[in-house]
């Protein structure tokens, strides 16, 4: 998994190693071996954070007052795969792993970057939808089982807010009226949520989603009673 960068209210949180050198002289031959290796290791892996964090898009966020207490940035990013008929669709995601990532979700943000999304993890299944209070763009919502196949799938509204006219309880109100329609059909495990028509744009429709395979290097799907994961 790709580590995204960290960003709090506009403040970058970064942390550096000190460099350290090594008296390659007076090392023995096997010792230095050892130490060059271990040198091609951290270098790669540095690389390897460096090139992750600056390939994913900066999201930009809604400046108003309701978003002001969010956290601003990127959570850690993953590679997904959808699959169908011998075609892979990459599409990079933040990870929303736990129970605050997974509340603020992609709320505040102007928009989601085409080839982007979010997946949202958990380690049991459910069975409720989703709802786009303090959203403001439109997502294609896919739901996951737990062996790994495509439950469902819907398109989301956005539900920012109408007007000052309008108090936060009418607001959440109004978003969970709507969210009554973003309820999956059957149970889930995780959730893709992408940009609304991106996939269309791929020439992928509705009847096809419900077919696709789908992929990331952290996925630990349970097997099927006919062994299939």
């Amino acid at each position: 998994m790709c580590i995204g960068r960290s960003l709090v209210r506009s403040s970058w949180s970064v942390s550096y190693h000190r460099v350290v050198k090594i008296p390659l002289s007076n090392m023995p031959l096997s010792n230095m071996n050892v130490a060059i290796r271990a040198f091609a290791v951290t270098a790669a892996a540095i690389f390897a954070f460096v090139a992750c964090g600056s390939e994913y898009p900066e999201p930009v966020f809604i400046d108003s007052p309701v978003c002001a207490e969010l956290t601003h940035g990127v959570l850690p990013v993953t590679n997904f795969t959808l699959s169908i008929d011998g075609r892979d669709i990459p599409v990079q995601v933040e990870v929303a792993n736990n129970s605050s990532k997974r509340t603020q979700g992609l709320m505040c943000r102007e928009s989601i970057t085409a080839g982007t999304g979010m997946l949202f993890t958990y380690t049991s299944d459910r069975s409720n939808g989703f709802w786009m209070f303090n959203t403001y763009a439109d997502i294609d919502i896919i739901f996951i089982d737990k062996f790994g196949n495509v439950a469902d799938q819907l398109t989301m509204s956005a539900c920012p807010l109408n007007s000052e006219e309008e108090d936060e309880d009418q607001w959440k109100a109004r978003c969970g009226n709507e969210a009554i329609n973003y309820t999956p059909k059957t149970s889930w495990r995780y959730v893709l949520e992408l940009p609304a028509g991106w996939l269309a744009d791929q020439n992928i429709g509705d009847s096809i989603i419900r077919e696709m395979n789908v992929n990331w290097p952290e996925a630990t799907f349970e097997k099927s009673s006919s062994g299939e994961e």
